[in-house]
This record gives structure tokens, C-alpha cells and sequence, in this order.
């Protein structure tokens, strides 16, 4: 959170805007000689009519898939079940997403372009592309006209199942929801990850709420495919702006573990992150307005370990843990800073460390409909606000810490770390004397009106078993 309000709105504009038999390679490769003939680009909704042929043929294409049977690898139950579902039974690669682990990416990576050819299969639109939904846009923060207009069974992309306001077009996404500066500023790949998993990724899913706001129904709503495709696109972002950023490209796990999917003709298929990681090269798609996409390429071996010095400074000292509790008021944790602000001075000022906010073993009794902001050093009074300083992130909840079975395998609780240099400096300079660095859980939802967040309230606990502030120096 380094970045100035005016360098925020800038970079949040240019994204936004700018921004059973199993087949393994030969394969593949038939699959994409075939498709040599065409590249395809996948467009920004917004810049789509509602008589566009990408519209219309995803119309067509639901239709189609619903027509199927359930276990009619094809058909539209059985790929939204391939991330998750609540239907009893078991088929082949459901319930398989990938959240809070490296895989987050390279699996839905590998969802949506198998998806994107049973479109284009059941279409008949051989140029078919998902379109992604640039909600980076401040103009694109409602639910795109088409998912909600005509808003009855005429319209594939229509469902009932929302949150309050987003088929009525008066809900929108909070800044906060869709901020990706803070991710897009992590250079080492798992921090990346963790960060846009959590937002815009998990912020967004439980703004919109409904079949969106939980794993096991999310990829029912059409508009899950457009979201994962905007988040696709960010992951090329990130490695566009170098500076270090690249993939686990000589980790053998990340690079060599098979998920199995299906493709156009309902035949199981697998792939591995070797083999996504070009989305123009291998999957023969780029997206609208992106820059050049990175080449990359998998390296023999394992990457050594790289070692990060952190250091545990202060841990909140009560033994019980926070709760933020199903209401919409803000929760206030104070935290004694006497026995490190000198140190906390100096790291701030050095410009070498950065300090982060160690939030561990948080759990909710069930799938949160609302995310947090997170705000250190807040004044007394003041009004919690995006763009302010002290704001450091999100707790964004979705599919990982959830008790009540919303995650895949077994329960285990979430880790968040938040950079806080910057909010820890506006604190130090704004009093000398303060003795308390206050910590700031602000509910929030979706807003009636683009801009204007509002309080929203929790229909689930969520506990934080711990507290810490520590120095973290990358090698």
C-alpha cells in the first residue's frame, strides 16, 4: 500500500480500461494444430452490444447445456460442478477447484478455456471467446444489462439467485472490492496469488452473493465465467510489468501436476501448468487490449528454497480470539506499541522492510456474505475510507477457513498477511504520543450507488486467532 491516492486511481483506471478414456499430449496438440486457423480474443463485456454475437452465442450455448443430463459431462450442471456443487453423488473432476493453494491460477486457467470450447461446440460460433468483465472500470461496477435484462427464463444469462440489487441493476462493487494495486505490487508468485485470490477474486464472489457467493453453486451463475476470465487476464498483467514477477516455472509440483477436465466431445482430458502457461501460444487466445503476453517456459528441477527473513516484533497479547460478529458494525482492536514503536520508526523509515499485519487462524462458522477492510492506525473518529492511508486490505473469505464444508477437502484455517508500512507511518507522524495502533474490521457488501460504500451486515462469525506485526525482509 506504498502507492499515493492519485498513482491508486490511475493504475485502477489504465487495467480497468486497458485492462472414460484420458488424453494427455498428443492430444493436445492435435486439438490446438486444429485450431491454428484462428486466434481467439477474448473482449471486455463492456464494450459489447446486446445483440453481439459473442452475447448471443453464450445465450444459445446455456441453452444448449441445459438441455443435457446432469451427467452429461457437457452439460451446464456438470461443469459448474467441476468447481463445486451440493448435489449428492459423485462424478469424475468434481469438486476439484483449487483455492488457497499455488494451483489457484493454472486450474481455472484450464477450466475456462475447456469451458470456452464446449461454448463454441454448442454455440455453432466457431470465433467464440469468453468476454471478461472489466469491473477495474469505474464504469463497470454493476452487473452487466445482459445478465440481468430481460430478467426472466427467456434470458440464459438471468438468474434469480443474487444478491439484493444486482438483478434490479441498483448494486455495485465497492473500490475496495475490485482494488488490485495491492496485488499487483507482490513480486513473488505466492504472495501475488494469495492477494488477488482474496481481491478482487474472493471480494468480488461474496459482494455479488447468491449461487456466486459460495464455491460449491458459484459456477452456476453465467456471470462466474466472466469474472474468472477478468481474473485470467490480471495474472498476465502481473507478469507484464517484470520486475521479477514469474511463475513457479522449476517448482515440479506446480509445473507437473495433471487436473483432469473435458473437452468439446465430453472425452476426459488432462493438463499441467507446463502447458498453460502461454495463453496466446499454447491456448491460442489473448484478451482485449492487454500488453504482449509474457513467453515463459518450464525449467528442469525444483527451486531452491528462498529464504525470507521475518521477524515476529509485536503479538496482540489477550489470549482470546477477535471476533467479528454477524452485524454491520465496524470491530476496533487496539494493539501497546511502546515496547517497539523505535523500531517500528526506523523500519519505516529505512524503506528496506516491509511491515506486515499477520492475521492467522481465521475461521467462519459459514460462507461470509460480506468481505472486511482492513484499516491500521485509523484516528479515533475518522471515517474508514478506501483511499485512505491506513487502509491495507481485505478479508475476503471464499472457499478457504469456512467451517460448514464450503471448501474443498479438509477444514483449514486462513492466513492473511497486509503490508503496513505506509499506515504505520501515517500513525507514527500524526502523534508521538499515541500508545495504541488501532485495527479497523470494516463489513462491507455491495453499494446502492458507484463509490459510495456503505456498512453491510454479516450473516456469519468469523474468528481471528491471532495478531502479530512483523518485519519482513525479502532476500
Amino acid at each position: 500500500m506504498s502507492s499515493s491516492l492519485v498513482s491508486r486511481r490511475r493504475f485502477l483506471e489504465t487495467v480497468g480500461l486497458a485492462a472414460s478414456t484420458t488424453l494427455v499430449g498428443s492430444f493436445l496438440l492435435q486439438a490446438r494444430q486444429g485450431n491454428a486457423a484462428s486466434s481467439y480474443t477474448r473482449r471486455d463485456i463492456g464494450t459489447l452490444s446486446t445483440t453481439s454475437s459473442t452475447v448471443l452465442s453464450y445465450k444459445k450455448a446455456i441453452a444448449a447445456m441445459k438441455a443435457l443430463p446432469d451427467d452429461n459431462p457437457l452439460s451446464w450442471t456438470y461443469q459448474a460442478a467441476i468447481h463445486g456443487t451440493t448435489l449428492p453423488g459423485s462424478q469424475p473432476a468434481w469438486n476439484t477447484c483449487k483455492h488457497g493453494t499455488y494451483f489457484f491460477f493454472s486450474w481455472h486457467r484450464m477450466y475456462l478455456w475447456y469451458f470456452e470450447r464446449i461454448v463454441r461446440k454448442l454455440s455453432g460460433d466457431s470465433n467464440w471467446a469468453l468476454p471478461y468483465w472489466n469491473y477495474g472500470s469505474t464504469r463497470q461496477r454493476r452487473l452487466p444489462t445482459v445478465f440481468r435484462s430481460p430478467a426472466n427464463a427467456s434470458n440464459p444469462l438471468y438468474v434469480t439467485n443474487r444478491g439484493s440489487g444486482w438483478n434490479a441493476g441498483t448494486s455495485s462493487l465497492n473500490a475496495s472490492a475490485v482494488d488490485t494495486v495491492v496485488a499487483l505490487a507482490e513480486v513473488p508468485f505466492n504472495d501475488f496469488s494469495s492477494s488477488l485470490e482474496g481481491t478482487p477474486h474472493g471480494a468480488v464472489h461474496v459482494s455479488i452473493g447468491g449461487l456466486m457467493g459460495s464455491v460449491p453453486t458459484a459456477a452456476q451463475d453465467p456471470i462466474f465465467w466472466l469474472h474468472h476470465c477478468n481474473i485470467d487476464r490480471l495474472w498476465n498483467i502481473w507478469l507484464a510489468q517484470g520486475g521479477g514477477r514469474t511463475d513457479p516455472l522449476s517448482d515440479s509440483s506446480w509445473t507437473t501436476t495433471k487436473f483432469t477436465f473435458f473437452d468439446e466431445n465430453g472425452q476426459s482430458v488432462q493438463l499441467t501448468g507446463c502447458e498453460i502457461l502461454r495463453a496466446q501460444e499454447q491456448l491460442n487466445y489473448a484478451y482485449q487490449g492487454e500488453p504482449t503476453q509474457v513467453k515463459l517456459s518450464c525449467q528442469p528441477g525444483i527451486s531452491p528454497t528462498r529464504k525470507r527473513s521475518k521477524e515476529v516484533l509485536l503479538r496482540r497479547s489477550q489470549e482470546s480470539a477477535v471476533i467479528l460478529p454477524p452485524e454491520s458494525n465496524p470491530v476496533s482492536v487496539g494493539i501497546d506499541v511502546r515496547p517497539v514503536r523505535e523500531q517500528l520508526l526506523r523500519v519505516t523509515s529505512e524503506g528496506k522492510t516491509n511491515l506486515t499485519l499477520d492475521l492467522t487462524n481465521i475461521e467462519a462458522d459459514r460462507q461470509p456474505d460480506v468481505y472486511y477492510e482492513v484499516y491500521v492506525g485509523l484516528p479515533k473518529g475518522a471515517t474508514p475510507e478506501f483511499n485512505s492511508p491506513f487502509y491495507v486490505g481485505n478479508i475476503a473469505l471464499f472457499g478457504q477457513g469456512i467451517r460448514n464444508g464450503q471448501q474443498h477437502g479438509e477444514f483449514s484455517s486462513a492466513t492473511l498477511s497486509f503490508k503496513i508500512n505506509r499506515a504505520v507511518s501515517a500513525f507514527l507522524r500524526r502523534n508521538q504520543s499515541d500508545e495504541q495502533l488501532n485495527i479497523l474490521f470494516v463489513p462491507r457488501g455491495a453499494s446502492p450507488q458507484e463509490n459510495q460504500a456503505i456498512a453491510a451486515r454479516s450473516s456469519a462469525t468469523i474468528q481471528i486467532g491471532g495478531i502479530a506485526i512483523s518485519s519482513d525482509r525479502q532476500p
